[in-house]
């Protein structure tokens, strides 16, 4: 394995470690449901298990479980929140709690990418020094 593949599995793991840390044991599509109602809030069930390529059933048990009562109605994650709206269907966006679990997941990868970008600006700085000579 390359090490940039390494330090893109360290970051992803630093990356997830709030969620392992949130007490709750989460699957790896309720991660997803989690992250796509963070990257675009308000869309109905039906939107984000077309995104996702899954059943409405299963994207809908993932935000429930997520939610504040899970699909046995015992008390869930408490991530994401649904509201009715006008025509009648769910929208979904994040809680508070679901908004510091976004900083917290989100700080590793800005760093990451900070990184890579101070990487890409040392290779082009090499480049330029050399072009100069």
């Amino acid at each position: 394995m390359k090490e940039q593949e390494r330090w893109a599995a360290r970051t992803l793991l630093a990356a997830l470690d709030p969620f392992f840390k949130a007490g709750g044991e989460f699957t790896a599509r309720q991660i997803q449901a989690f992250l796509m109602v963070a990257a675009q809030e308000g869309l109905s069930v039906s939107e984000y298990a077309a995104q996702a390529d899954e059943s409405m059933s299963t994207m809908s048990r993932n935000l429930l479980d997520i939610g504040e009562r899970n699909r046995s109605f015992e008390r869930g994650a408490g991530l994401v929140d649904a509201v009715w709206d006008m025509r009648n269907a769910k929208r979904h966006t994040l809680t508070r709690a679901g908004w510091r679990l976004m900083s917290d997941v989100s700080g590793p990868l800005a760093k990451y990418i900070g990184d890579i970008r101070n990487r890409e600006d040392e290779k082009v700085q090499g480049h330029s020094a050399y072009k100069r000579r």
